[in-house]
């Protein structure tokens, strides 16, 4: 299945989002939105990607 991970197209076999967070190593805090929707933290481990899904995974910067 092809879909879009910040900006960039990944073939991935597995369409569960959290297999896809460990995979990727982010580390949090970070915030994952899925075709511009945000997801609450608490649906990332069930949430199951669609071909051609579009997510974006932020973490915070620091800065002033």
């Amino acid at each position: 299945m092809n879909i879009w991970l910040n900006g960039k197209q990944f073939t991935i076999s597995s369409s569960s989002l959290s297999a896809l967070i460990k995979a990727q190593s982010f580390q949090p805090p970070f915030a994952v939105a899925i075709n511009e929707v945000f997801l609450p933290q608490a649906k990332h481990a069930t949430y199951q990607l669609k071909p051609d899904d579009v997510i974006d995974i932020v973490s915070p910067i620091q800065g002033g």
